[in-house]
């Protein structure tokens, strides 16, 4: 009989930790996709730390990552395993992606460098938008806004090889259509600062 009770504790004891084992990882689920919005297949993803890395995207661009005590919210920095350069991840920014919240997805969104058609691409101009907010943070929070608005958008620009006018031009042009209420407060930084609102 004592056998038999240690038997049953162990087996719950073995349960209760394979339970909190899922219960601190989360499954999270990545749609990559290229500038003109189509799938792409094959591509692997990883996320840096204690992520894991990918399985092949699927035919209609979708996989998933496993990551440890995620909170929706927190950062998901990705790094595109393959396929390799000239591609690379344009949106989010630098692939630090956010962690969804049950049931969401995160959209990645890869791309070449030099490759104007990112421009009409809403996801990857709001990455560039948000970039360039951050990049003057960066640079100096209290220099001359106009300067400083100036260089974060050719540091910004100069990482995809593409014209720093026609990236801003792209912002204000998105800014100023309908948009996502997730998108209101780039915009309203961006503005502040908008390269082209003084000339």
């Amino acid at each position: 009989m004592r056998g038999l009770l240690i038997s049953v504790v162990s087996l719950n004891i073995i349960f209760m930790a394979c339970y909190c084992a899922r219960a601190e990882s989360q499954t999270v689920m990545i749609q990559v996709l290229d500038v003109h919005d189509h799938p792409v297949p094959g591509a692997i993803l990883s996320a840096e730390g204690n992520g894991s890395t990918s399985a092949p995207t699927d035919r209609a661009g979708k996989t998933q990552i496993v990551l440890p005590l995620p909170q929706p919210g927190d950062v998901l920095p990705l790094i595109l395993v393959t396929p390799k350069s000239p591609m690379r991840i344009l949106s989010p920014w630098k692939g630090r992606g956010t962690v969804p919240k049950p049931f969401g997805f995160v959209e990645v969104v890869l791309g070449r460098a030099g490759d104007v058609a990112a421009l009409q691409n809403p996801a990857v101009v709001w990455s560039m938008a948000a970039a360039v907010v951050e990049t003057k943070k960066e640079i100096c929070e209290t220099c001359a806004t106009q300067v400083t608005a100036d260089q974060a958008l050719k540091r910004v620009a100069a990482e995809v090889e593409l014209d720093p006018s026609r990236v801003d031009a792209a912002v204000r042009k998105l800014i100023e259509q309908k948009r996502d209420p997730a998108h209101e407060k780039v915009a309203i930084e961006y503005r502040r600062f908008d390269p082209g609102a003084q000339k």
